[in-house]
Parts: C-alpha cells; structure tokens; sequence
C-alpha cells in the first residue's frame, strides 16, 4: 500500500466517523431542553381534526344540511383509526397544542350549527335570551384569557386565584342558563341535546387547557427553583473550597506522505484558579509537553482587576469593562492567534505556518496591563523574551551554531472595533540584548470578523532578527482562515504562507470539517497540503475539555 493509498483511507474512516457521529447527534441531542412536565391523562380526549382540502370548482348554491347532520360532524370529523398500533402517550406541550386545535376545530363547527340554530323553532324571547346569554358567556371567555395571560406574564398566582374561581363559576351558570331556555323548545329537543353537548365538551377541554396551563406554568417555576437551589449549592461548595478545576485535551491519529503514522496526544492540560479576593485570581496550568513526554508548568499568573463595570474591581466604572495587570507566565498577547493555542479551542488540529515561523507560540515570564472598552482594547507588556540564533561553518566544515541571549522583550497590542461584529488589532515587540540594544523585533496586523455562525479572521507578522550584529536576516507571512457553524457540524479552512530570507518559502492549505458530539468534546477531520512540495497530511482528532480564558483579554 502506497502512502497516496493510506491518506485517502484515513480521510474516508474520518468521515465516515463524522457522518455517524453527526447521525447519533440527531438521535440524541445534548443542547436540547428537557422538561419533565407533569403527566395527565385524558380519557376522553379527541385527536386533532384533519381537513382535506377541495378542489376548486365552479360554485353553485347548495340547500343547507339538517342540523343534526352538521352537528354530528364533530365527532366525525375529529375521529381516527390506530390500525391496531399504540399511539404514544403526548407530551405536555403536544397536548396543548392538540386542545386549542380541538377547541378551534369544534367553535368553528359550531358557528356553523349557529346559522342552522337560528331557523330553529323557537321564540323570539327564546333567542333573545339566548343571544345575552351568549354576550356574557364570551365576555366572560374573554376575561379569564386574560386573566391566565396576565398570570404567566409574572401576576401572582395567589392574587387571582379567586378572581378565576369566580370566572369560571360564572361560565358554568352561563351555560347551564343556555342549556335550560333550549330546553324549553319542544320543537328543538334533538338539536338542543346535541349543542349542550358540544357545549359541554368545549367547556370540559378548555377546563382541561387551562389545569395544564397552570400545571406547566408550575413545572416551570420548580425547575426555575431547581435552578437556582443549583447555584446556592456551588456558591456554598465555593465558599468551603474556592478552587476552580478545568482540564482539556486531544487525541489524534494522524497519516503523512513521508513519515510513518501514529496515535499521539496533541495536548494535556490541567488548569485551577482561586480567587484571593473579589479583585484578584491566581490561576496556574500544568501542560504535558509531547515531544519531551514530561509534564511542566504552562501558566502562573495573579490577576488583579483594577477598574471595570462589575463588582470584581476594586473601583466601578461603566465606561470601561476591565482594566487590571497581571504578572507571573503566560502566553504573550502578540496578535490574536494566542487565544487559540488551547485545542479545544482551535477547530483545525494545526496551526498557522507563520505563527509557528515567527515567534512558535511565545509563552513567556513578565507582565502585563490590560485595557477593556467597548469598541476598543489593548495591552502592553514586558517580558524575558527569548534568545536567537545563527549558523556559521566552523574550520572543519561543520555548521557551528551562535546562540545570542535576549535581556528583556517590551510590546503590546492595540485592537479596535469600527463595527460591532468586526476588530481591527496592531502588534509589536521589541527585543533588546544584554547591551539595551534591539536584537530583534516582531511587527504584524490582525483582523477579526463574527457575524452570528460566521467567522473570518488573518494575521501578518513580520519578524527580524540579528539587528545587534552585522547578519540580520527576516521572515514574514500571513494567515486567513474561515470558519461555519452549522451546529453540530462545521466547516473551516485556512491559507498560510511563510517567507524566510534564507529558506524556501512556504504555502499551505489546511480543510476541516468537524461535529460537536456534546457541549465540550469535538470529532475533527483535517487534510492539510504542503503547495510548495506537494507533501500533505491527514489528522483525526478527538478535542474536549472545558473553554477556558484565564486572564486579560483571554476573558
């Protein structure tokens, strides 16, 4: 098997790997809301009525039926046949729905039977009484809809309680008075007995409507109780034990042209923060570092929030959302592609050539301050830095390396948004030796783009070295990638490029297509082609693990 052959099988298992990952999604969804609402039974309750529609024709006056025959069109209407199956037991919202339905399908029925009424044979105080009767009935229908309304839009239960015992008491004196002025029509006994118990059958499902209105509305506000019952309990779990656990990491299978193929562990770690008082945090990480196979420390910082609209600054400003310092090791704020070094963050499994060109995810010892407003932010920091080196030939012919040590590293960035969904950032970083002269320096531009499921975001970066001796040399490139979330499955690609002074350029593109299996675990599936060689690379990855912004601007 040649190595075209394995990279072409190893695509086709990861996507059928997303395709059936995507399908147990649709049989089972995570993020769907489950409520567990009170069951009810109804042993007498009708099916939904289904109307056939007809054809368009000419018309043509037709004699109206008997009113026994439109009457008995209620029920007819709204029967069906199981076929001898089981018919599964509704939710209580589908049986809402099926009641105000049925309750629409029998009043417009019976506003039919409401003409053929008019010819029966009773007197005119008979329907004169009968129409007041009706005013009243509807006004009274009328008020206790609102009442209800007013009831689920925050009055308290308690308060109308007897203001909708009363309504529906009047509503059952309304219908009995209607019942007893047909009653007396001999002449109308048959049709009467019908419309009573029609009448009686709307008047038993709105009864119904309502009990699983109110029980609903119940189950909503236990489940809100519940909720919050919830977050009393991690309050007090807080207080006893004010450390914070998060964790993330990635396993990965990966095929590439020449080189072998192997299981890996991308990244492994291990996060906990604690808050020292409402303005400060500490926050530390444990990494596994791959290619050493050793664990180390990732991160150490002291988070002090100084100024910002919430409670957790020592001084309240709304003009301003943070503004704090932190000191300790972190990854350096240069550009924007640092908030995704964590995998659970990144949705393809690699990263940009440039970044890994240029300053290879600097994480670094220092500090930093940070600035957080509504359509503008920035931050500066001075850090270790790091060390460069140069290559040379020695006397016998062997390449001699010279490593040329960093004192300190001053930079910052300032991003601003002109649009709401849109930032526009600016990044430097100046190293300076032993001597304060500048030794290196990194320069770049970043845009970012989210619009709803949509994101689009570059980078240029622009790095020079050995401006302290007389070989300097200089690297640059850019990165644009895009990203769709069509929930649970999405979509993303990337373009980098890297031009070194001294080395050949290079050009990739990378293409990935992934599903969320629940809220923090993803099944990913990335090629990625080398356009300068030709050489390329498939990666199967399982990401999960807790998002989690430490500090600063990664908030």
């Amino acid at each position: 098997m040649n190595n075209f052959e394995k990279l072409s099988g190893s695509v086709l298992c990861g996507a059928l790997v997303l395709v059936w990952s995507a399908y147990g999604w649709t049989q089972f969804n995570p993020y769907k809301e489950k409520k567990k609402a009170p069951v009810v039974e109804h042993q007498d309750a009708k099916p939904i009525p289904v109307k056939k529609k007809k054809k368009k024709g000419p018309k043509s006056k037709k004699a109206s039926p008997p009113p026994e025959q439109v009457v008995s069109e209620i029920s007819t209407e709204t029967a069906f046949e199981t076929g001898g199956q089981t018919v599964p037991e509704p939710t209580a919202e589908e049986r809402v729905t099926e009641l105000e339905n049925e309750i629409a399908s029998m009043k417009a029925m019976l506003a039919r039977v409401g003409i053929v009424e008019d010819t029966a044979e009773l007197s005119p105080s008979q329907r004169d009484r009968l129409g007041e009767l009706e005013t009243q009935l509807q006004q009274t229908r009328s008020d206790h809809k609102a009442l209800l309304r007013a009831v689920e839009n925050g009055l308290d239960a308690k308060e109308a309680e007897a203001e909708l015992h009363r309504l529906e008491q009047q509503m059952e004196v309304l219908h009995a008075q209607m019942m007893q002025v047909r009653a007396e029509s001999p002449a109308s006994d048959p049709l009467a007995e019908q419309l009573t118990q029609s009448e009686e059958r709307i008047a038993s499902l709105e009864a119904e409507l309502a009990a699983l209105k109110q029980r609903l509305q119940n189950a909503e506000k236990e489940e809100q109780s519940a909720e919050e019952t919830k977050k009393g309990l991690m309050a007090q779990m807080n207080e006893l034990l004010p450390v914070e656990i998060f964790a993330f990491g990635d396993f990965m299978y990966y095929v590439q042209e020449d080189g072998p193929d192997n299981f890996a562990i991308g990244q492994l770690e291990l996060d906990v923060a604690q808050d020292l008082t409402d303005e400060v945090t500490i926050t530390a990480a444990i990494a596994y570092d791959s290619e050493a196979e050793v664990f180390g420390l990732g991160a150490f910082t002291i988070d002090g929030r100084i100024l910002g609209a919430d409670e957790n600054h020592l001084r309240q400003s709304q003009k301003i959302e943070s503004l704090g310092v932190i000191l300790g090791q972190f990854d350096v704020p240069f550009g924007i592609d640092y908030m995704e070094y964590a995998s659970i963050d990144r949705r393809l499994v690699t990263g940009p050539l440039v970044v890994d060109g240029t300053h290879a995810g600097w994480n670094d010892l220092g500090g930093q301050m940070y600035l957080i407003a509504p359509r503008f932010n920035t931050v500066v920091y001075g850090v270790n830095g790091y060390s460069y080196e140069t290559y040379d030939v020695g006397p016998t012919g062997d390449e001699v390396v010279f490593e040329h040590p960093t004192a300190m590293a001053l930079g910052g960035r300032v991003g601003v948004l002109p649009l709401e969904p849109l930032e526009l950032g600016g990044s430097f970083a100046a190293f300076l030796n032993p001597d304060a002269e500048m030794a290196q320096l990194l320069a770049g531009g970043d845009l970012a783009l989210n619009i709803a499921d949509f994101e689009l975001k570059g980078e240029y970066i622009y790095m020079k070295q050995g401006m302290d001796i007389d070989d300097s040399t200089a690297a640059h490139g850019f990165y644009a990638g895009a990203l769709y979330d069509f929930k649970p499955v999405f979509v993303t690609g990337r373009y980098s490029t890297l031009w070194p002074d001294d080395e050949a350029n290079e050009k990739q593109l990378s293409v990935g297509i992934g599903v969320t299996v629940f809220e923090n675990a993803q099944i990913r599936l990335e090629y990625t082609s080398d356009l300068e060689s030709g050489g390329s690379m498939a990666f199967l990855q399982l990401a999960g693990g807790t998002a989690w912004q430490p500090s600063g601007l990664r908030r």
